[in-house]
C-alpha cells in the first residue's frame, strides 16, 4: 500500500495509521439500479462528475435498451462515445451518448431546453424510490422503441444525402462549406436534436389530439 511506503521511516504516523478505525458496509442483494444510485450521491472523491457524466451513469439503461432495439429488431450496432470510453462519432450509427440522452429526455417531455442538473435530481429522486421499496426500474417500450426508430431513420438518411457538409461560392467565388449541413456535425449536436427530439413529441401529441 502507498500509505504504507510513505510512513515507513516514520514509526508514529505508521501506528497512528494502524489505529484509525474503518467503516465497512456490505450491501446486500442490491440491484443495478440501486448501486448507480448510490455511485451518484455517495461520490466524494476530489474530481466531481459533471453533469453530463452522472446523467450518462443514471441512464445506463437507457443506453443498454437503445444497443438491444437496435440490434434485435433493425440489424444495427450503434456504438456510444462515453465519459469513460471516448469513440470518434463520425460514422455511421455512432453518437456521444451524453447527447443522445438529452435527446430522448427532449422526446420524452417536448421540451429542446435540458435542464441537466433538474434532470439528475429526477433520475436521483427516481431511484431513491427504487432502493426504498425494491421494485425494478422499466423504461416506457413504445417510447424508447420509437425514440430509437426515428434516430436510426434519421442517421441512415443524413449518412446518405450530408455526408459532406453543402458547398456554395461566397462572393470571391471561393468554396465555402456551411455549418450544420453535415451528418456528423447534425447528430452531434444537441440544440439540432433536442429541437428535432422536442418537435417530434409535440407533432405526435396534436396527431393524438392530446394539444
Amino acid at each position: 500500500m502507498a500509505i504504507i511506503d510513505e510512513f515507513q521511516g516514520n514509526k508514529e504516523k505508521l501506528q497512528k495509521f494502524y489505529n484509525q478505525k474503518l467503516r465497512v458496509e456490505f450491501w446486500y442483494n442490491m440491484t443495478f439500479n440501486s448501486l448507480l444510485y448510490k455511485m451518484i450521491v455517495l461520490n466524494t472523491g476530489q474530481v466531481k462528475m459533471s453533469m453530463k457524466h452522472q446523467l450518462e451513469i443514471l441512464n445506463y439503461s437507457t443506453k443498454r435498451e437503445i444497443i438491444s432495439i437496435s440490434r434485435n429488431k433493425y440489424r444495427r450496432d450503434i456504438r456510444f462515445s462515453t465519459y469513460k470510453e471516448y469513440i470518434e462519432t463520425d460514422r455511421e450509427f455512432s453518437y456521444k451518448f451524453s447527447t443522445i440522452v438529452e435527446a430522448y429526455t427532449s422526446f420524452i417531455t417536448g421540451n429542446e431546453q435540458v435542464d441537466k442538473t433538474n434532470e439528475v435530481l429526477k433520475e436521483l429522486e427516481k431511484m431513491h424510490f427504487i432502493e426504498e421499496h425494491h421494485t425494478l426500474d422499466s423504461l416506457k417500450d413504445d417510447e424508447i422503441n420509437l425514440f430509437t426508430d426515428i434516430l436510426l431513420k434519421l442517421d441512415e438518411n443524413f449518412n446518405k444525402k450530408y455526408l459532406k457538409p453543402i458547398e456554395v461560392n461566397d462572393e470571391k467565388g471561393d468554396i465555402l462549406q456551411l455549418p450544420l449541413t453535415s451528418r456528423n456535425e447534425l447528430l452531434n449536436s444537441e440544440p439540432f436534436l433536442c429541437g428535432f427530439f422536442a418537435a417530434v413529441r409535440i407533432y405526435l401529441k396534436k396527431e393524438s389530439g392530446e394539444i
